[in-house]
């Protein structure tokens, strides 16, 4: 049997009869958001997940990102039953402090929301200038990182 390595996973599958034999059940994919204060390590503590335990069953995935964006898990379900859930996580991702607070952000530039609740987008103005820039972002934590790459030199230079 050829072994398959990364260099050699096909692109797409045709799917004929074999080995596997029954699909048993269908999974679900959630998505949380945590709060802003919670830090990554609360996860694993079993009162985080109260509310959501009995609703969880096995083969899931639960996506969670803390509201202020700074960090992001993804965990898959490996047991659940009434009231509870073993949850093994699968990727983490913390974000460095610099691409979370306002503070960090280039000298007088600001990230702003324009436009109404249904439809619009996070953008960047210099404040010295009143330039809006044409960027569009999805959420503030990718304006915030947007602007510290492209105001890169000006926040090494205020701190030199």
């Amino acid at each position: 049997m050829n072994s398959v390595t990364p260099d050699t996973f096909p692109a797409a599958w045709e799917i004929q009869t074999g080995a596997i034999e029954e699909a048993q059940f269908p999974s679900r994919r959630w998505h949380i958001v945590a709060p802003a204060d919670m830090p990554l390590a609360a996860l694993a503590e079993g009162g985080a997940w109260r509310r959501v335990a009995d609703k969880l069953t096995l083969h899931d995935r639960v996506e969670v990102v803390a509201r202020d964006s700074s960090w992001w898990c993804e965990l898959l379900v490996v047991e659940s039953g009434p009231n509870h859930a073993l949850l093994r996580p699968l990727a983490k991702v913390e974000f460095p402090r610099e691409m979370q607070d306002a503070d960090d952000l280039p000298p007088n530039i600001q990230v702003f929301w324009q436009g109404d609740r249904q439809r619009g987008a996070y953008k960047l103005k210099n404040l010295s200038t009143g330039q809006v820039y044409p960027s569009a972002y999805a959420s503030r934590a990718a304006a915030k990182i947007a602007a510290c790459e492209m105001f890169s030199h000006q926040m090494n230079g205020a701190a030199a």
